[in-house]
């Protein structure tokens, strides 16, 4: 019989005595954690703000006077901000504001543009000063109010607005140009792309025109002889777009190219164009859901005979499309369906599908499906012959190909604390 003062049973006595001071320790930390935070609660709003395309950052660390949660279901305001990039290359948000829990059916909307010129430091406070003023109607009813204090500006009498002259009449233009070159002992390859985008947009028309060119020069030693592989592609492209009202628009396509890739020497593309959006126009920030017919001709010469045994084609095509785009506090939904197909030969088609879905499943998780879908029928403009394994290799010309198809699957997953109003970047 072991004695109860015995080595053995003191240590198992220290040791269940230890489990158990460690036990009420951890839930003592834990009642004070939850303690304070329903303290918090209770002087501050739970604010969760969907915004993609805003400096989370910066705006969680001016507006600190407000918890700024991670989980939607927790949150007292919710602010879902949208972003598309306007017909002159700046960038709209639309942003909603809608209480929730004891604060239910108070809800707020605002819109903030920007030009082209706008830095991200622009935006950003830009942003940051539409979200406080959206927050307001909200704060008055919290413990912040009794800190609050209104400022209105107000306009002198006999002071008359300026009026701001346009001296661009709406045009905006965009260079832009990129080199690249590496050098090693058996390789040299040098790349370069440039461009211009000029673009007018205003409430009834949409003139958009783009001038490319890339090229590609690799060079790679062998024992035997250098391969060499020069790649280019040219093109302009222009669109001209007539608003016919909140649902349908009528317009023209024109494009020129040149592609080593493509076997196209020239081409010549126009066609007219005609669009219904089953939603108002306005609504495209949230939602979308259009069809556009296009009807082509097309003119286009070959570096290399076709496998057709024809240096040039001139032929007609059409292209009836669908694109349906969401943006909800649920997730995301991105779907393009066109269908083409050369006039006189309908087995000369193409199929093209290209969407995507971001769903929440509940607190903290989000999934991601995307796909892209090609059934090719129409590849008039392969060159003759047998592809060699270097033009393979080298990329050096497409390829002929029945379909092509991709899949991306993604998953998100956060959980831990709901709040985040600490900001920390260091190292």
């Amino acid at each position: 019989m072991t004695h109860p003062t015995s080595p053995a049973n003191w240590f198992q006595f220290n040791y269940q005595q230890f489990l158990g001071i460690t036990l009420l320790a951890l839930l003592a930390f834990y009642a004070q954690s939850i303690s304070a935070n329903n303290f918090d609660d209770k002087k501050q709003l739970n604010v969760f703000l969907d915004c993609s395309s805003c400096d989370t950052y910066f705006i969680r660390d001016q507006i600190s006077y407000i918890n700024h949660v991670r989980d939607q279901a927790v949150a007292d305001v919710f602010i879902f901000v949208n972003s598309s990039t306007t017909g002159s290359g700046g960038r709209l948000y639309e942003m909603d504001f809608k209480g929730l829990k004891e604060l239910a059916g108070i809800e707020n909307k605002f819109k903030i543009s920007f030009a082209p010129t706008a830095t991200s430091d622009d935006r950003r406070k830009g942003l940051l000063e539409k979200i406080e003023l959206g927050l307001v109607s909200y704060l008055i009813h919290s413990d912040v109010s009794e800190d609050m204090k209104l400022t209105v500006k107000i306009q002198k009498e006999g002071k008359k607005e300026t009026k701001v002259v346009d001296t661009w009449n709406r045009w905006v233009f965009d260079i832009f140009g990129e080199v690249d070159f590496d050098k090693n002992q058996n390789r040299n390859e040098f790349e370069m792309e440039s461009g211009l985008e000029v673009v007018r947009v205003t409430e009834n028309w949409r003139f958009v025109n783009n001038f490319r060119i890339d090229l590609r020069e690799l060079t790679i030693q062998t024992d035997d002889a250098p391969i060499v592989n020069n790649r280019h592609r040219n093109w302009f492209s222009t669109k001209l777009v007539k608003s016919l009202g909140s649902h349908w628009s009528v317009g023209g396509y024109g494009r020129y190219q040149s592609s080593t890739f493509d076997n196209i020497s020239d081409q010549i593309w126009v066609a007219p164009a005609l669009e219904y959006s089953f939603f108002d126009y306005k609504e495209v920030l949230k939602r979308e859901i259009t069809i556009a017919y296009r009807v082509g001709y097309i003119n286009q010469h070959y570096y290399e005979t076709s496998i057709f045994n024809v240096d040039s084609d001139t032929y007609g095509n059409q292209t009836l499309s669908l694109n349906i785009r969401y943006r909800q506090p649920w997730g995301r939904i991105f779907t393009s369906l066109q269908a083409s197909h050369i006039l006189g030969d309908f087995a000369q088609n193409r199929i093209e599908l290209d969407n995507y879905i971001t769903v929440r499943v509940f607190k903290g998780l989000s999934v991601r499906l995307s796909s892209e879908f090609e059934i090719i029928r129409d590849q008039l403009n392969l060159p003759g012959g047998d592809t060699t394994l270097e033009n393979l290799l080298l990329q050096q010309t497409r390829i002929a190909t029945d379909y092509d198809l991709s899949f991306g699957l993604g998953i998100n997953y956060t959980f831990g604390s709901i709040y985040n109003s600490v900001i920390n970047t260091r190292l």
